[in-house]
């Protein structure tokens, strides 16, 4: 025969089981942000010798990316654009940042980057780049949460190599949040 108390033990025991399996499983779908909206994994996949330290893409369409590098040489940014679409013959930027690929004088930007300009990479510092991302629209503005994939091309000449001697290069290929 059961007493009153030991019903009372194995409800506590059985509810108590059931509420800590409830618990864990609410924590784990919290971690794994199933109750947001948007399951887009934010990422920066960059190129040999640079490496993404941080990212942040504005809602006005403007990126702040902190990239290293180790090519062993220091590196002087002349330009930079930053676009939602490679263009059509893969090797620049499909929307924006007029000249990032054409020299005639120095680089030129749409709408001006002139914080790009100038920016000095260290062999294995890191180095802040500012630049306006762009898509078929224009400036690639969002609102807060909004998603936007796209590839940053950074223009550069390298220590030891005279100042006409331009690399152009797809740095970078993210994904970013608007904040």
């Amino acid at each position: 025969m059961h007493t009153a108390s030991q019903s009372a033990v194995d409800f506590l025991v059985s509810y108590g089981f059931a509420i800590i399996i409830m618990s864990v499983a609410v924590y784990v779908a919290l971690q794994l942000s199933i109750f947001q909206p948007q399951l887009v994994p934010v990422y920066c996949d960059a190129a040999s010798d640079f490496t993404c330290k941080a990212f942040l893409l504005s809602s006005n369409g403007i990126l702040y990316m902190t990239l290293s590098q180790s090519t062993g040489s220091q590196l002087n940014i002349t330009g930079a654009a930053c676009s939602g679409s490679v263009s059509s013959t893969g090797n620049g930027p499909a929307y924006g940042n007029a000249n990032i690929v054409g020299y005639s004088a120095g680089p030129s930007f749409y709408p001006d980057n002139s914080l790009v300009h100038g920016v000095q990479m260290y062999t294995d510092s890191a180095s802040l780049v500012r630049v306006y991302c762009f898509n078929s629209g224009g400036i690639a503005s969002g609102t807060a949460g909004g998603v936007f994939t796209g590839y940053l091309w950074l223009n550069y000449t390298s220590s030891g190599l005279p100042n006409s001697m331009h690399s152009v290069q797809n740095i970078v290929h993210f994904t970013a949040k608007y904040s």
